[in-house]
C-alpha cells in the first residue's frame, strides 16, 4: 500500500510545529491533529492513527528521528567550526612539515574540538545571561532551532561536551610537550562562560 503524499507530508509539518509551538496550516487536507486536539493529545493522537516503525522495527519512530536530527546537527557543526579549526590546525602542520600522523591527529582535534564549542555555545544560550554572553540569550529555542540541549537536555550535553573535549586533547598526544597550548585552549573553551 502506498501513503497518501498529502497526510505524509502534512504529519511532518504538523509534528514540526507542534514541537516550535506554532500552528501549520494545510490546504486541500484536514486540521492537523494538535491543532485540532491540542498539542499533546494532537500527537498522540497522530502516532497512534497513523502507526509508523523506526529502523529498529520497535514502532518508535520517534527514536530514529531524534538520531537523525541528531546526526543532521554534528554534521552542521563538523562543517561548521570543526573545518575552520581543523583548516587551521592543518594549516599550521603542513607549514611545519608534519607527517601524515600528526596531519590526522590535527583532524580529530579540530573536528572534536568543534562539535564541543559548539555545544559549549548551546549550553550557554540557556544558561548564561545576556550581560555575560555579550549577546541576546535563548535565540534557539525562539527561532525552533534544534541544539544538543534542545535534543537531549542540558547534563547530556555537558556530558558529550566534555567527552569530545577529552577525545580532542587525546589526539594531541602525538605532539608531545608541543602541545601544551592546545590542551590548555581546549580545557578553556569547555569551561567557558562566555
Amino acid at each position: 500500500a502506498h501513503a497518501d503524499p498529502d497526510i505524509i507530508a502534512q504529519q511532518s509539518v504538523s509534528a514540526t510545529a507542534a514541537a516550535c509551538g506554532q500552528q501549520a496550516v494545510f490546504p486541500r487536507v484536514r486540521p492537523v491533529p494538535h491543532m485540532a486536539l491540542g498539542v499533546d493529545l494532537g500527537v498522540f493522537a497522530d502516532h497512534r492513527l497513523f502507526p509508523r516503525e523506526n529502523a529498529d522495527g520497535d514502532g518508535d519512530v520517534f527514536k530514529d528521528l531524534h538520531a537523525g536530527l541528531q546526526n543532521d546537527l554534528r554534521r552542521v557543526d563538523v562543517l561548521k567550526t570543526g573545518e575552520l579549526i581543523r583548516c587551521a590546525c592543518q594549516l599550521g602542520c603542513i607549514a611545519a612539515g608534519a607527517d601524515d600522523k600528526k596531519l590526522e591527529a590535527a583532524r580529530v582535534y579540530a573536528e572534536n574540538l568543534g562539535i564541543a564549542f559548539q555545544i559549549v555555545d548551546d549550553i550557554l544560550d540557556v544558561t548564561s545571561d545576556e550581560a555575560t554572553l555579550g549577546k541576546p540569550i535563548g535565540s534557539d529555542a525562539e527561532n525552533c532551532k534544534n541544539t544538543y540541549v534542545s535534543l537531549l537536555g542540558l547534563e547530556e550535553a555537558q556530558r558529550i561536551a566534555a567527552e569530545l573535549t577529552d577525545k580532542a586533547i587525546d589526539a594531541l598526544k602525538v605532539f608531545g610537550d608541543e602541545a601544551e597550548f592546545l590542551i590548555s585552549l581546549s580545557e578553556k573553551l569547555l569551561s567557558r562562560n562566555k
